[in-house]
């Protein structure tokens, strides 16, 4: 069921004449797992379609990984100051380690990306990020569905964290069928 389902969503994104039409691009990547192109239509303009190519990331990628997560850090309200070096080491850290990325790239390169991990009950999502001026043009659906397909297909759930100030993350997400779970509460304390 869940399977038919992405099938039909994919089937969207690509364009409602091909509903109902498997058209599958996937080939192994560079290190033998699935690579995919997808098409997304445009939220904000409809008449727009983008080929979104996911891939997973490598070391290689690390700069760029963290040129993105600062621009993500500002554009959430992130407090997070930590310059682009200390950016590129963490990312690099955190491939070497427990997570996982995937870059999403169109004709116009890299769009975004989404960096996870899996755990024993959920894949969690720390970061998910499309570029701001590439926004709106289903890039963030369109690998949402591939990585629910390939790269989470095991995974009994998602799951993810917005900062409350993030009204665009917080509408994405609950368009995704995300729904609320808890709200992270902090005070400083001193007097």
């Amino acid at each position: 069921m869940i399977k038919m389902t992405l099938d039909i969503i994919r089937d969207y994104l690509q364009g409602p004449e091909n509903l109902g039409r498997r058209s599958d691009s996937v080939a192994p990547d560079r290190h033998g797992e699935k690579e995919n192109v997808v098409t997304g239509m445009g939220a904000a303009r409809p008449s727009s379609t983008s080929t979104v190519r996911c891939r997973n990331a490598t070391a290689a990628d690390a700069p760029a990984l963290a040129q993105m997560n600062r621009q993500l850090v500002r554009d959430e309200g992130h407090r997070n100051r930590m310059p682009l070096n200390e950016l590129e080491q963490r990312m690099r850290s955190w491939l070497d380690g427990e997570y996982q990325a995937v870059v999403f790239e169109d004709e116009q390169g890299a769009a975004g990306y989404a960096l996870y991990k899996r755990e024993a009950e959920w894949v969690y999502v720390r970061q998910f990020f499309v570029q701001s001026e590439r926004r709106r043009q289903g890039i963030g659906r369109a690998a949402l569905a591939w990585l629910r397909e390939n790269s989470w297909r095991e995974s009994a759930g998602i799951r993810l964290d917005v900062l409350i100030g993030n009204a665009g993350g917080i509408q994405f997400w609950r368009s995704m069928g995300f729904e609320d779970y808890c709200i992270t509460m902090e005070r400083a304390n001193q007097p």
